[in-house]
């Protein structure tokens, strides 16, 4: 990791415990002695108030999360509340034709344009390429009705696992072992970057373990488009800090998206490899 990096995170990280007035004196300051380490300070505060806001239920402040149990999204029926996070609220849902249980992701609101929606439904259709069993399938794509708030939503194999980290808390795995599921992971990832996808957010709670051993790589939403005909047309938050801190490449911190490429992933890949084997993370 740079140097430049490490100032990044040190700064992020006070920068973050203070508020008001205390955060804004701080950021002027750092502004003056380091305008590029502020710069990149500043994008990731904005990009943890998002998703904070998000998490704190704004984003689907007009529709209570438990108003969407037992409705119909297409030919799939609510079921029940999985997770929630940044990019939208995961329910598990069923299928009648054919029978099963599906994992349904509801974008947030501020993804619902006409022009995000073509967007969201192409890289959909990108991602519908990969088939691979360390990887989670995507089964469907669309926008739910007016009534519903026209917001897009993506299908998905519903995973009967646990991330990563919870796995091998419970499995406590030898160093062989740990390295065979490490190379199924690294294997995933490589079927999806010959395919054209970066992940962007690789991380042990997007790596789910099925009770067989077989990792899924989970949570594509905002995975990054490499093919040259549709990338022109898939430019959402590409300016944006995209990622998990402890996880993210330099590139991602400081938001240089014509540095990102798979590579980015290969250090994420390298975060959780440290973190796998040691039990903690390679920089405090």
């Amino acid at each position: 990791m740079s140097d430049n990096f490490t100032e990044v995170r040190k700064h992020f990280e006070i920068a973050f415990d203070l508020e008001g007035d205390a955060r804004s004196q701080y950021m002027a300051q750092l502004e003056r002695d380091h305008p590029e380490i502020a710069k990149a300070v500043r994008s990731l505060i904005e990009a943890d108030s998002q998703a904070s806001s998000f998490l704190g239920g704004t984003a689907f402040d007009d529709i209570n999360t438990q108003d969407w149990i037992g409705k119909k999204v297409a030919s799939f029926t609510i079921v029940d509340v999985l997770a929630e996070g940044g990019m939208g609220i995961v329910f598990r849902a069923s299928q009648e034709n054919p029978k099963r249980s599906v994992a349904l992701k509801l974008i947030r609101n501020e993804l619902s344009s006409q022009q995000a929606l073509r967007r969201f439904e192409l890289e959909a259709e990108v991602l519908g390429r990969l088939d691979h069993p360390g990887i989670a399938r995507i089964y469907e794509a669309g926008q739910t009705t007016k009534a519903a708030g026209q917001r897009p939503y993506l299908v998905m194999e519903l995973i009967d696992g646990v991330p990563l980290d919870d796995y091998l808390n419970r499995e406590q795995l030898s160093v062989e072992a740990k390295v065979t599921l490490l190379t199924q992971i690294c294997a995933a990832v490589q079927h999806a970057h010959e395919h054209g996808i970066i992940h962007r957010d690789l991380k042990p709670s997007n790596i789910l373990v099925t009770p067989q051993g077989q990792p899924k790589i989970v949570d594509f939403g905002v995975a990054r488009v490499t093919d040259d005909d549709l990338r022109a047309t898939m430019q959402t938050d590409m300016g944006q800090v995209i990622g998990t801190l402890p996880y993210m490449s330099p590139e991602q911190v400081h938001g240089r998206r014509d540095d990102l490429d798979t590579r980015s992933d290969v250090y994420a890949l390298g975060v959780v490899a440290y973190e796998m084997i040691t039990g903690s993370l390679p920089y405090d």
